[in-house]
């Protein structure tokens, strides 16, 4: 019976011999954490947020029962953005791993809840060499270029795939 994938500890081999893995292994190529915020945005936050609070004190003066909503939508923002620094913080607390890997397959799972809007989420399941198997959130525009069958070198925060190298073999 033959493999979806061919000969995988001959691709394997060939992968740890080409000849542009080593220059990939040691490139810094991933942003860690997603990028800085930048003072416009932080000031934008802030500006937002003074309204809010502004507008809330004024409601509360003429209808308080109207005075919570604004209050809320602040309180409801912070929130928000506690909970994102935090993601982030722990996403670049994890080591970037650089793995020659071989990609097994990809999926598509849509989520949805009451509280959220539906949201996608894709994996994708890698082949080390020794033969152990991961699944792995995929980031972003990395997700539209994974195959079945490629074989290159991806890079890992954590169990999530941030970016991946196809290389022929």
């Amino acid at each position: 019976m033959s493999q979806p994938n061919g000969d995988v500890a001959e691709r394997f081999r060939a992968l740890a011999s080409h000849p542009d893995l080593p220059g990939l292994m040691e490139e810094q190529r991933v942003e860690r954490g997603g990028g800085a915020w930048t003072l416009g945005t932080v000031g934008l936050l802030a500006v937002l947020a003074l309204l809010g609070l502004f507008t809330s004190v004024l409601f509360f003066a003429f209808c308080p029962p109207l005075g919570l909503l604004p209050a809320a939508l602040v309180a409801f923002g912070g929130y928000a953005l506690v909970k994102q620094l935090g993601t982030r913080s722990v996403r670049t607390a994890e080591p970037l791993e650089r793995l020659p890997v071989l990609i097994v397959d990809e999926r598509t799972k849509l989520e949805s809840d009451a509280s959220t809007s539906a949201r996608t989420r894709r994996h994708a399941t890698i082949q080390l060499a020794d033969g152990s198997r991961r699944e792995l959130e995929v980031s972003g525009a990395v997700a539209d270029h994974l195959r079945p069958g490629d074989m290159g070198l991806a890079e890992l925060e954590g169990a999530i795939l941030v970016a991946f190298t196809r290389l022929e073999v």
